[in-house]
């Protein structure tokens, strides 16, 4: 499986845990909530920087 999709599928688990509407996370990334929905299915790429932001808001929130 595509390392995209997967963690895609590992933000969106976190995001829903932490009780988070996408929105509210896009808002806290200033990404739109469309591009949010692309990370989490994996059809886009991002740096290891913003996952490691997104990842650390998500288990430290």
């Amino acid at each position: 499986m595509d390392i995209n999709k997967i963690l895609g599928r590992e933000i969106k688990f976190l995001r829903k845990r932490s009780l988070l509407s996408g929105c509210e996370l896009a808002k806290a990334f200033g990404i739109s909530q469309q591009h949010l929905s692309r990370i989490e299915r994996g059809e886009v790429q991002w740096s290891v920087s913003f996952l490691l932001r997104v990842c650390a808001f998500l288990i430290f929130q």
